[in-house]
């Protein structure tokens, strides 16, 4: 045993002197730190109960001491935390879409009241947010309006919804990228209007063009033969 070291008077061992706990005034426990953590392990399925309660009167004289070991620990474990977090999170996503759901239906009312109440306190921040949001994302925006205009109207056949929603999020991008390329502004438009005069259309993959703005603003919801719609090219 050298100095650096210290026997374990449980499994006896000879160890490096970090794996031994403190004790106060610079003395180290005579069990190693694993042969600790078997001990206390024994002892909580031996009397799960006694255990808890003397674990409890400790955290309860050692308020200050226990938060500061907790706030280290963390701070040194915290992307390990942070991952196991979300491992945990993906393997239970249903039941935790459950619990939530569950929540906000027992407690509805309490929810409303607190939004109510959190709007009326910070209606200028969520004012302020809303702006920058819109601000900065005014494309998803449109690519937002198109589907509820869509939905609205009852044009979304759900037989292709998903193939629908993939194919507007790409035309939106096309839309700016055209946009960053070409110059001026595109739309996202249906060839047969949704709500067109004589015409009803559907919000379908198919139905999707992209095109520059000035002719969807001009086209508004006249449904045009084939020659009209190559008029812009």
């Amino acid at each position: 045993m050298s100095d650096n070291s210290k026997s374990c008077t449980k499994c006896g061992k000879d160890k490096p002197l970090n794996d031994f706990y403190s004790r106060g005034g610079g003395r180290l426990a005579s069990a190693c730190k694993d042969c600790c953590k078997d001990q206390k392990r024994d002892k909580y399925k031996a009397d799960p109960s006694k255990q808890a309660e003397l674990d409890r009167i400790y955290r309860e004289r050692n308020k200050d001491l226990v938060a500061q070991k907790k706030s280290a620990w963390y701070e040194q474990n915290k992307e390990r935390v942070r991952q196991k977090k979300r491992a945990w999170a993906e393997s239970n996503r249903e039941a935790i879409a459950a619990k939530r759901k569950a929540y906000q239906a027992e407690n509805a009312e309490r929810i409303a009241e607190y939004l109510r109440a959190y709007g009326v306190l910070n209606r200028h921040k969520i004012s302020e947010n809303k702006k920058r949001y819109a601000a900065e994302n005014k494309e998803k925006l449109r690519e937002k309006r198109v589907l509820e205009k869509a939905y609205r109207s009852g044009a979304v056949p759900m037989w292709d919804a998903e193939l629908t929603e993939f194919v507007t999020v790409e035309a939106s991008g096309l839309a700016r990228l055209r946009g960053k390329l070409v110059g001026g502004k595109w739309h996202v438009d249906h060839t047969v209007p949704l709500r067109g005069r004589g015409v009803c259309g559907l919000h379908v993959w198919n139905n999707l063009a992209v095109v520059p703005s000035i002719y969807n603003l001009s086209k508004s919801n006249k449904l045009l033969d084939e020659h009209q719609q190559r008029s812009w090219m």
